[in-house]
């Protein structure tokens, strides 16, 4: 009876049918829930809150991006902890450009770089020839035959609408129509971070400047990204400040970039830089002009004439 006994237990505890190996000891499956406690425990005595309202966070590792949408987010600040939970998926860093561009680092500038010139090269070989400015608008005259008269041919009134530079990138403007008196336009910077690229239908920005002076027009490189630094200038004929007038107009991806802005002369002071702003849905363009051969010597005063009648 014994040994009956004895082989039911035996049996009881195979891993398999007979002459399998027997089971020494019995696996015990701990629920997830505990660690998840001890987790949340340990994170509520470094004084972690929930920061609410993430739509999404992006972890770099060299060209890799791990990407969590929508996640739950909490942090520490004193005890320099951060705790991102949720469903993610590693992703290129190409294939979320360009919204991700303004969390981007010092640490990503190589891997952009290298993005660029990769977009760049391949732009290169699926064009005509070997033509290394594809960001920039095709010009509508023979740049060669421009350049033997010694001017340009400037874009017709309203040309601007039409997102097409008439004259080549960066070129400034030629003696065809300029005045006695000379004025010095300098193009800085541009930074419209805040465009709603959705919107616009942004996909690849690649943004340019354009100032016309009567029958003269200046057009700055076509650089990729949403703050550009130019640091270019042009010289521009005009023959009366009163009458003559500056507009400058922002293109982005071939696209117009808000309303063409126009900017009086009759208000400069001879020789001094004053600073000009473009503004732009979602920034600006930083210019500045300087009268050289005219303008006021000297700011004109506020009246007195209120003060006096208090």
């Amino acid at each position: 009876m014994a040994r009956a006994k004895l082989a039911r237990m035996a049996g009881a505890v195979r891993t398999g049918g007979k002459g399998s190996v027997r089971r020494k000891h019995k696996a015990v499956h701990k629920a997830t829930t505990t660690d998840d406690k001890r987790l949340q425990n340990t994170l509520k005595r470094l004084g972690v809150n929930t920061i609410p309202g993430i739509e999404e966070v992006n972890i770099f590792k060299d060209e890799t991006v791990i990407h969590f949408a929508s996640p739950k987010v909490q942090a520490s600040i004193a005890a320099n902890t951060y705790v991102v939970s949720g469903p993610s998926q590693n992703k290129k860093l190409q294939d979320l450009l360009p919204g991700i561009i303004n969390q981007l680092g010092p640490d990503n500038l190589a891997n952009l770089k290298k993005i660029a010139q990769q977009f760049a090269g391949g732009a290169a070989a699926g064009g005509d020839d070997d033509d290394d400015d594809d960001d920039v608008p095709d010009l509508v005259e023979n740049f060669e035959e421009a350049s033997k008269k010694g001017s340009h041919e400037a874009p017709k009134a309203g040309q601007f609408s039409q997102g097409v530079s008439a004259i080549p990138t960066g070129k400034k403007p030629g003696s065809a129509g300029t005045g006695k008196l000379k004025l010095k336009v300098e193009i800085s910077q541009c930074n419209i971070k805040k465009i709603d690229m959705k919107a616009y239908g942004i996909e690849k920005p690649v943004c340019q400047a354009f100032v016309k002076l009567n029958d003269q027009v200046f057009a700055t490189s076509a650089d990729y990204g949403l703050d550009p630094v130019w640091e270019t200038s042009a010289q521009f004929g005009l023959n009366d400040p009163k009458t003559d007038k500056v507009s400058a107009v922002l293109y982005c991806q071939g696209m117009q970039i808000g309303d063409e802005c126009t900017f009086l002369l009759d208000k400069l002071i001879k020789g001094k830089a004053t600073y000009k702003g473009l503004i732009v849905p979602g920034g600006k363009v930083d210019m500045l002009f300087t009268a050289e051969t005219f303008g006021l010597e000297k700011a004109e005063e506020a009246s007195d004439d209120f003060m006096d009648f208090l």
